[in-house]
């Protein structure tokens, strides 16, 4: 068609602004996230308040998130993820700006949770991802990876960004954590975020309609959905408790707070190298196998964690191997909702899963803060992450054959 903007690989150059825009958008959604590990400390000798009830707020948005993501999920679906996911950038960086307003009382403090969890429901990778999945046939996996590679990147800059931003005070780190993402992602984003549907789908809504998948109905009642969700659920609450709190376990090990926040950042560079390693493999290979078989690369971490001593060099393998393994967790749920339920009602289904994974990235942090409290380590927690790792790789494995979907 003449005036088409030129391909890349089967794909237009817009296609791939689109990817990099989502890149930008889920480095931002992830702020408060990464950021967590550095701010414990300095909020716990202010306030006084307990490492489980700090962690808690990421519970608090961990439960909002799981009980409006089908709602968002239908609204991408029907009204498009740009509509969706501009609007929710604004509201979640504005949240974050507020955890600097944060007083002496622990409700407060969950109060200003609750105001992120709002914006979180918006950004969350469905609404990205439902726009990369519409686009890609071809390099899905690897489009998918690139895009979620923008929650490895705020992995590996958050820590280390506030860690350097403590020195004008905690209210001020967040203000200019949340001040510096608003001013790179959303101009990125208005510009290259388009629509996830083609022209000619806009121009004829019969052919929009008829996209591959299956029914909203089948979907959420068929037992892959069910094994899928778990699956996710248990990962993400293995993986993230380890994400939030690597930070506090090294200093609990004698590290300095500075070199534990540098060595972090290892997680995020793990994570980028396993999010594109998941992705090329799962376009070469069967997804539930490749999947299966990354879910348990957090074991290793842990057995590192129970045996070794914890110095620098084993805290970066051990950061690495969390990296890896918090690159290959959305990634492979994200391309397998695609593969098992096609893209008719993508939202939906990948939106409630990807809810289970927000209220899993809530829980874990909660719960390895309330061991910690219990137990004043976290050797508990790294024995009890391992057969919650094992059950999802299990589950995983047993979703059977991938349906083949008929384009419309």
């Amino acid at each position: 068609m003449q005036g088409s903007p030129p391909k890349l690989g089967g794909s237009s150059v817009l296609d791939w602004l689109l990817v990099l825009a989502s890149t930008v958008a889920l480095t931002a959604s992830v702020t408060h996230i990464y950021s967590m590990g550095v701010f414990i400390a300095p909020l716990e000798t202010e306030f006084g308040w307990p490492r489980a009830e700090i962690s808690a707020g990421l519970g608090v948005i961990s439960v909002i998130s799981v009980v409006l993501a089908p709602f968002v999920g239908l609204a991408i679906d029907r009204y498009g993820s740009r509509r969706i996911g501009i609007p929710g950038l604004i509201i979640y960086l504005a949240g974050v700006a507020l955890l600097s307003t944060s007083g002496p009382s622990i409700w407060n403090w969950w109060a200003l949770s609750a105001v992120i969890a709002l914006g979180t429901v918006l950004v969350k990778p469905t609404v990205w991802l439902k726009a990369v999945t519409s686009r890609f046939r071809r390099h899905q996996g690897l489009a998918v990876a690139i895009a979620l590679c923008g929650t490895s990147i705020g992995a590996a800059i958050f820590p280390f960004l506030a860690e350097r931003l403590l020195v004008y005070g905690w209210r001020t780190a967040y203000l200019s954590l949340s001040g510096g993402a608003a001013l790179v992602a959303l101009p990125m984003v208005y510009m290259c975020f388009r629509s996830e549907d083609r022209p000619q789908d806009q121009a004829e809504p019969s052919k929009a309609s008829a996209k591959p998948g299956v029914s909203a109905r089948e979907g959420l009642t068929s037992p892959v959905f069910f094994k899928m969700g778990a699956a996710a659920f248990l990962m993400t609450l293995s993986v993230l408790s380890l994400a939030v709190h690597f930070v506090p376990i090294l200093t609990e090990n004698g590290i300095s707070s500075a070199t534990a926040a540098s060595i972090a950042g290892i997680v995020g560079v793990g994570s980028v190298v396993g999010r594109l390693a998941t992705g090329l493999l799962m376009d070469r290979y069967t997804g539930r196998f490749v999947g299966g078989a990354v879910l348990l690369f957090p074991i290793i971490g842990c057995v590192l964690l129970l045996t070794l001593q914890l110095d620098p060099l084993t805290a970066l393998l051990v950061g690495g191997i969390i990296g890896l393994s918090l690159g290959a967790e959305v990634d492979v749920f994200a391309v397998l909702s695609a593969r098992y339920f096609g893209v008719a009602n993508y939202g939906l289904l990948f939106g409630t899963i990807a809810g289970l994974i927000s209220f899993g990235a809530g829980v874990g942090p909660t719960l390895a803060g309330l061991v910690f409290d219990t137990y004043g380590g976290y050797d508990y927690l790294f024995v009890a992450i391992m057969p919650m790792l094992v059950a999802s790789s299990l589950l995983v494995l047993s979703l059977g054959k991938e349906p083949a979907f008929k384009a419309p």
